[in-house]
């Protein structure tokens, strides 16, 4: 019977219930705004690395979505080969990707480089 009484007066009142929500909103939402403040840092210091990095989850996320999906197929050995097909070219768009990246900070460099002459 004790246990039922610590209970009930442990319950907090509309109040406090209110003013705990409204910290915990606003802890939320400053941490919200942390991570996106450091995403967008870290963008604007490893564009290239950035880019991969989203297109890796891009890919992670459409193969993932692409096993789970139900097709009319019922082998599942019919639908490795696509899922290697598509993994295949997923790997092939990110390399180019990043090879387009890698010549445009080559090319940066070759420009700055060069004004500094």
């Amino acid at each position: 019977m004790e246990n039922i009484h610590e209970t009930v007066e442990n319950i907090p009142t509309k109040e406090e219930a209110v003013r705990r929500v409204s910290r915990m909103t606003r802890d939320l939402s400053e941490k919200g705004e942390r991570v996106w403040e450091d995403s967008v840092d870290l963008v604007r210091r490893h564009p290239a690395a950035a880019v991969g990095g989203a297109a890796l989850a891009g890919l992670a996320l459409g193969a993932l979505a692409g096993a789970l999906l139900p097709e009319r197929e019922s082998s599942y050995s019919r639908r490795i080969p696509k899922l290697a097909q598509a993994g295949q070219e997923g790997w092939n768009s990110m390399r180019r990707i990043l090879d387009k990246g890698l010549e445009s900070l080559k090319d940066t460099v070759d420009e700055v480089r060069s004004l500094l002459r």
